[in-house]
């Protein structure tokens, strides 16, 4: 009986500490999401944000030291309707400078070079919003080593050009969007719905790992996060056809109830709420691995992309559960990894921790740039 209740009470005892570490970690978001929304209200350079999208040197003569990247709709080098993946860079680092630098975190590089390592027959393009220039007397390690890809491309997007003749240009044009106080964030919600748009092909948020190829997915698939919800971190539409008649759907529920104050209704919620209308069913989790109730679109259960949850995303981050994640995530075609959270984790190279494990084959120019930590 003595050891019975010992073995209890030690369970009782792990079973308290994750319950407090779950509690901590929700309340770390908590304490997150309210500084944000303070600091959205009382940011200074607030009434500079708009002029950040705009670029501050068109017309006029380049300093010689400075390049500009090319334009997306400009350039010689298109992306490949259909397949090509898409990442987004919608900050603005600093408002008030004339032009903005181009910078890269080594997770951003290490979630863009996975893809293009496990993608080499896809293009993969990093779509800048606010109008980037590279330093032609500064080097550039960590950009170095997903330029040396010859498949992927790094472009700047003018806003109002790319947004022009689109079913959402006269709403983006009203500056709606500008006064969110989660901008980059919900910028970010359009700016990816626009491009799928625009071209198709596949979006991947910038805080993802590609762990294998997605060249022989079907066209036009989403991911289930929960039960109730489709995230919009992973997103794919046929450039012509039913995913172009999505993505379509997709831009008019933005527009239609685009909130500036919710941080996650314009990003999930949209793409959630156009699925279960265009689909056969309202209850989400039924669309789950079921193509032919959504005409072909397919809905990826959890496992696909979300196998591990924001509340348990600190094991990714932890040597201990090495093993437990590696398993979780074997069949994952990518890992996402919750950005608000994760960027506060830091890990020292030589850690084996899930992350760096998976990172050192994934995204190995991008650790090798890193330094000392990652």
């Amino acid at each position: 009986m003595v050891a019975i209740s010992i073995k209890r009470g030690k369970a009782l005892s792990a079973y308290s500490q994750q319950s407090f570490k779950q509690f901590h970690f929700a309340m770390l978001v908590l304490v997150m999401f309210t500084i944000a929304l303070i600091y959205s209200f009382y940011d200074p350079m607030k009434p500079a944000i708009l002029q950040c999208y705009i670029d501050k040197l068109s017309g006029s003569k380049i300093p010689e030291h400075l390049q500009r990247l090319d334009d997306v709709l400009l350039a010689e080098r298109q992306p490949t309707p259909g397949r090509t993946i898409f990442f987004l860079e919608t900050s603005c680092p600093n408002p008030k400078m004339q032009t903005q630098p181009i910078g890269l975190t080594v997770r951003q590089a290490c979630a863009i070079e996975s893809a293009a390592l496990h993608n080499p027959s896809y293009d993969v393009f990093l779509l800048y919003a606010s109008p980037r220039y590279m330093d032609k007397k500064a080097e550039y390690p960590i950009l170095d080593a997903i330029l040396s890809y010859p498949n992927v491309h790094m472009r700047n997007a003018d806003l109002w050009a790319f947004t022009k003749d689109s079913p959402v240009e006269k709403w983006f044009n009203g500056a709606e969007l500008f006064k969110s106080i989660y901008l980059t964030a919900h910028l970010s919600d359009f700016f990816r719905l626009l491009t799928l748009w625009h071209f198709g092909g596949t979006y991947l948020d910038m805080d993802t790992l590609t762990l294998r190829s997605m060249e022989s997915m079907p066209l036009n698939f989403v991911g289930l996060e929960t039960n109730i919800s489709i995230n919009n971190a992973v997103l794919n539409v046929s450039p012509i056809g039913y995913g172009h008649e999505i993505a379509h759907k997709w831009l008019l529920e933005f527009q239609r109830n685009f909130s500036g104050t919710l941080w996650p209704h314009n990003g999930p919620g949209v793409i959630t709420k156009v699925m279960r209308r265009a689909c056969c069913t309202r209850k989400v989790l039924e669309l789950e691995n079921n193509p032919d109730c959504c005409n072909g679109f397919h809905v990826y259960d959890k496992n696909a992309f979300y196998a591990i949850n924001w509340m348990e995303l600190q094991n990714f981050f932890e040597e201990k559960y090495l093993d437990s994640m590696l398993e979780k995530t074997n069949t994952s075609y990518l890992i996402h990894l919750w950005n608000i959270v994760s960027k506060f984790k830091t890990l020292k190279t030589e850690s084996e921790a899930p992350y760096t494990v998976l990172a050192r084959v994934n995204c190995p120019k991008a650790y090798a740039a890193a330094g000392e930590y990652f």
